[in-house]
């Protein structure tokens, strides 16, 4: 019966160690289980702040392809006041050049009436 009894006492003691096991067991298994917590909100929040950041990435290249595009029509407005500014220029001299011709034609005109 003593014999009985130490090995009742000695299972009792290993079921207790066994559970002490456990207990550990579990309560490193929740403490892991916070930190995975834990590291899960920060991924969560890192997603969120690049995916604002994704949005003002986006939102600034629609704003330079929106200034591209304006330095494109700004660039053809120059192109088209130069080419005006070369046309008005050549009407000038084409005017200027046909003052010329009718004041040379004025003066023979009159040089031919005082010699004639």
């Amino acid at each position: 019966q003593l014999r009985d009894t130490q090995a009742q006492l000695e299972s009792a003691r290993e079921n207790s160690e066994l559970l002490g096991d456990i207990r550990a067991g579990v309560s490193d298994a929740a403490g892991e289980n916070a930190a995975v917590k834990k590291l899960t909100e920060g991924l969560e929040e890192m997603a969120e702040h690049l995916a604002a950041r994704d949005a003002e990435v986006h939102g600034l290249k629609r704003h330079l392809d929106d200034n591209e595009e304006a330095r494109v029509v700004l660039a053809e407005v120059h192109r088209l006041q130069i080419e005006n500014a070369r046309a008005e220029g050549e009407e000038d001299a084409a005017a200027s050049a046909h003052e010329v011709l009718s004041l040379q034609k004025y003066i023979a005109a009159m040089e031919k009436q005082e010699g004639g």
